[in-house]
């Protein structure tokens, strides 16, 4: 009788904090519950996806017409990916564990993508074109997933 008591009381010290029916984090990975295998495929592609405009900005060297049509190709290339992406990511972002989670696991390589686009953004500041082309794929104002 002694053991049952000390199971029960063990299991319900495990499950102290969740409730009913939540899922568990995983805890090998450190993954919350809320973040799916699709969602960390996603997340991969969205880390992909903000090099491959870090190097079409590098190629535009300070061009800002030139970096424009380089993001345009970017997002046709990718429309399915961002049309997904910013929805899903926006939701996650909304949930405090996966926003944690995203936030240690993706910022680095969001944001060594990032400075390296900098300085061409930082040289065509204002630039409208390069605004719009912007706006039309993940980078669309302060809603946007990070």
């Amino acid at each position: 009788m002694t053991k049952v008591i000390l199971m029960v009381a063990i299991a319900l010290a495990a499950c102290k904090g969740k409730k009913s029916g939540e899922p568990a984090d995983d805890k090998a990975t450190g993954v919350p519950a809320t973040v799916t295998a699709e969602d960390r495929a996603l997340i991969d592609r969205w880390a992909v996806l903000y090099g491959d405009y870090a190097a079409a900005l590098e190629a535009a060297g300070v061009d800002c017409a030139k970096a424009a049509a380089g993001v345009r190709e970017v997002n046709g290339k990718n429309a399915d990916l961002i049309a997904k992406g910013k929805p899903r990511l926006q939701a996650l972002r909304g949930e405090p564990a996966a926003a944690r989670w995203i936030d240690e696991t993706y910022k680095p390589k969001l944001g060594a993508a990032l400075d390296r686009m900098a300085p061409l953004l930082d040289s065509c500041r204002g630039n409208a074109d390069l605004s719009a082309a912007l706006a039309d794929g993940p980078f669309s104002r302060k809603d946007q997933p990070r």
